[in-house]
């Protein structure tokens, strides 16, 4: 893919942002700009609107922990693993050493008046200083593990401190003494906030039995106002909204929680790219939730019609095993352990009536198209018809031994097939309630169907993982699918019955192609479960043909863009199994019933604006200059991307992206049309110099791609990937030639003489190489007594010069090829 960014130019030329850990972010009083501080030793000033970055600030030689800013914008304040605490005269454009000190300092804060400093230690001690006469004032002993937050109250009179071992602390600054308030539950915390009006002390409590609390208090009336509960992951940051309404939480799975203190509810899960959450910052409209990570910040846009909305129905603790609506969506249908089928008004959420008659759990339901009957199967081995208008049972059938697992009836004509754990399947006449046949292959439980929209297939998923395609005319299985060796838990066919859907254990979605019986598509959440890998129970596919749902037993309930293979909406209130999904036709509504009796009724919100990111490279950029301008230079990195830059306009002109994991070298051909670019995502990338299009994907036998080196006639290239192997490519065809196992140790440098016909390799262990491009036959090989760095030919093949790591440059005289 590329990005074509136009003019967009910086007043100095910068092209990579930080290269480490983002530690903390701060928003000016204008909120024109952000500043962040870096474990790259920098701190840097951005642009909010543009995201251009304005300036670096450098002076500590190691971590920048915290950075503090003067209400004016003028003085910041910084803290450093250097142990040094650094002002910064932002208008002056100067810096000077505040305080040399003998412990590291992990946060520093300046007092609303700039009359105090604070800073923590790492001994655990909170240090107060006259700000303007730069002595001690004098020095808390908290006695905690590690201070996470400290935060001067508006009048400057109090100072609160909070830790993971020990509760909160609020400290009369004048009096120098702890008051005792904020004592109600002495629960200790992680992080810390404070509303903008001083009404709230917030706090998060990480972590017991993968659940954790947000805890809201009462600071005046030293009381909880109100806690809010996560689950399954590990708070990162805590902030709350510039107008005291909204908590914001940072987790360390690449989500962002936002409460209403209003309402007391939760009311949306931000999912953020991959950014491994460490801090975050709101501006003052609340519409731009600034998140830090590693090496980068993400400007995620918020809006109120983001807003997750549910409305919950209880069903007295009893398992929700299944749900299913009419197809008018007038009427919502659960099946539950305490043997009943409930039936629910959808419009109204108002609970109708139960049908009684199945002597134990009641496990599957389909309704049939007139929306006037309904099909059950239970763990009483039986199957039922009911009426859904009288509200009475119309037949029992019997002829199962073992459980029901599920039913779903025809769309077409008055039948309904059902699964049991007795491996059989029976097709059932519903006009005539008499068996009709029973198809017979599976040798374990049946526990999931998928019926065609023609009626003519059926997919049938067991225990033992086998998936079998059975033709429902011929009543014959005709297919066994070779799929991966996962639990099956749940089946969905799409609209033309040419792709099934399949959800598994361990969090997989794979989708297979039913018409060339192979798989499209295997793909899971990359976001982290700190706890345990999540289980898809149930699996849905959206009129949409791109998107599907999923729950799963850890309580998730997600929806995902099947093109860019990622979640965008992670809908987050059940606290235990999600057992029971189905969506109403116009794809508004979710409904998801859980293992403690819960149902969800939730609507689908708008999807995320996009994030927005720096215009930089994000980790080390390593530079090209070999294009016919000598003004634009080419830019990679580990960040995926590469970048073209015309140095002389300043503009960033195209970004490249396509690769999935971080790029390790990139070359330009001979003739300037081609660049090259060799991956950690095991691909060799063929790109348009002129215009960045994608010219060839070229797969590297599941090896990354180390090392890049294009011949002088633009007609091959080699690669190397793999433990010393060494692959040669045809620039012309774009196709591999031949891979040869070349060393036994990584390559770390290749070169290809003029004619094409010799290739030198360097690799690890220092052993040099030449051979044969095309048989891989070795002509000569020694070891070398230094670390080598690069190596390359001599245009008469005579000579191979190799530069160390030292840096010194050695000749070698090749005197003859055997």
């Amino acid at each position: 893919m590329v990005e074509n960014l136009g003019f967009i130019k910086p007043k100095e030329f910068f092209i990579e942002g930080h290269t480490d850990s983002v530690n903390q972010i701060l928003l000016t009083s204008t909120e024109e700009e952000f500043i962040t501080c870096s474990s790259d030793f920098s701190i840097r000033i951005w642009d909010l609107a543009s995201y251009e970055l304005k300036s670096i600030l450098k002076g500590h030689n190691n971590c920048v922990n915290s950075i503090s800013l003067s209400e004016d914008d003028n003085i910041l304040v910084s803290c450093s693993k250097d142990r040094t605490i650094r002002t910064w005269n932002l208008k002056l454009n100067s810096n000077e050493i505040f305080a040399n000190v003998s412990l590291e300092v992990n946060y520093v804060l300046l007092s609303k008046d700039i009359k105090y400093l604070a800073g923590s230690f790492t001994n655990c001690d909170l240090g107060l200083w006259l700000f303007k006469d730069k002595v001690p004032a004098y020095s808390i002993k908290n006695f905690f593990f590690k201070t996470f937050k400290t935060i001067f109250t508006s009048d400057n009179e109090y100072i609160i401190t909070g830790s993971n071992i020990s509760a909160i602390k609020v400290w009369n600054i004048s009096e120098n003494k702890e008051l005792q308030i904020i004592t109600s539950e002495n629960k200790s915390t992680t992080f810390l906030a404070l509303t903008k009006n001083e009404k709230f002390i917030i706090t998060t409590f990480d972590i017991v039995e993968n659940k954790g609390s947000v805890i809201v208090w009462h600071f005046h009336l030293d009381k909880i106002f109100t806690e809010f509960h996560y689950s399954n992951t590990f708070a990162s940051d805590l902030t709350a909204s510039p107008d005291s309404n909204y908590v914001l939480m940072s987790t360390k799975n690449d989500k962002v929680y936002i409460w209403s203190l209003i309402t007391k509810s939760l009311i949306k899960v931000l999912l953020i790219s991959n950014i491994k959450n460490f801090c975050l910052n709101i501006t003052k409209n609340n519409k731009s939730i600034l998140v830090s990570g590693v090496e980068k910040v993400i400007i995620q846009p918020w809006s109120e019609d983001q807003k997750q909305e549910n409305y919950f129905l209880t069903t007295e603790e009893s398992y929700v095993n299944c749900l299913v609506l009419t197809n008018d969506n007038i009427f919502l249908i659960s099946g539950h352990d305490d043997y009943t089928i409930k039936i629910w008004k959808l419009a109204t959420k108002t609970f109708i009536c139960n049908l009684q008659g199945h002597t134990d759990a009641v496990l599957s339901l389909s309704v049939l198209p007139d929306n006037t009957k309904l099909f059950s199967g239970s763990r009483d081995t039986t199957v039922r018809l009911w009426d859904i208008t009288r509200k009475i049972q119309i037949a029992v059938f019997h002829n199962h031994s073992l459980s029901v697992r599920c039913v779903v009836v025809y769309n077409n004509t008055p039948y309904a097939i059902s699964g049991s754990e007795d491996c059989s399947l029976i097709i059932w006449d519903l006009e005539n309630h008499c068996e009709i046949n029973i198809l017979k292959k599976h040798t374990s439980g049946i526990c999931c169907l998928a019926l065609s929209k023609s009626d003519k297939i059926i997919v049938s998923g067991d225990f033992e993982n086998s998936i079998l395609l059975w033709d429902l005319i011929k009543k014959l299985c005709i297919l066994k699918l070779n799929t991966n060796f996962l639990s099956v838990n749940s089946l969905e066919l799409n609209q033309d019955d040419t792709l099934l859907y399949i959800g598994l254990k361990k969090g997989f979605v794979e989708i297979w192609d039913l018409k060339n019986d192979k798989e499209k598509d295997f793909f899971r959440n990359k976001g982290k479960d700190y706890f345990r890998n999540e289980e898809i129970m149930c699996i849905k596919l959206l009129n949409n043909k791109n998107r599907i749902v999923t729950s799963s037993d850890n309580g998730s309930l997600k929806i995902w863009d099947l093109i860019e293979k990622k979640i965008k909406h992670d809908f987050v209130g059940h606290e235990n199994c999600i057992s029971a999904l189905t969506v109403t036709n116009d794809d508004k509504i979710i409904i998801s019933g859980s293992s403690d009796g819960n149902i969800f009724i939730w609507k689908i919100p708008n999807d995320q604006d996009p994030q927005k990111e720096s215009l930089l490279h994000y980790k080390h950029a390593k530079c090209l200059y070999k294009t016919n301008d000598k003004n634009i230079i080419i830019t990679y990195s580990q960040d995926k991307t590469i970048r073209i830059w015309d140095t002389k306009e300043k503009i960033l002109k195209l970004i490249l992206k396509g690769h999935i994991s971080g790029i390790n070298d990139v070359k330009i051909t001979e003739d300037k049309k081609f660049i090259i670019s060799g991956s950690n995502d095991c691909t060799i990338r063929i790109w348009s110099l002129s215009n960045g299009n994608l010219v060839s994907v070229l797969e590297n036998n599941m090896s990354s791609v180390k090392i890049i080196c294009v011949d002088k006639k633009n007609e091959v290239f080699v690669s190397s990937g793999g433990i010393g192997n060494v692959t040669v490519w045809d620039l012309i065809k774009m196709e591999r030639i031949c891979e040869y196992k070349i060393h036994n140790n990584d390559v770390r440098s290749i070169g290809i003489s003029q004619c094409n016909k010799y290739v030198c390799s360097g690799c690890y262990r220092n052993t040099l190489k030449v051979w044969d491009s095309a048989n891989g036959v070795e002509y000569f090989s020694m070891i070398l007594k230094f670390n080598l760095s690069s190596l390359a030919f001599g245009k008469n093949c005579k000579y191979v010069l190799v530069v160390s790591y030292a840096p010194r440059v050695y000749v070698f005289r090749i005197q003859y090829f055997h």
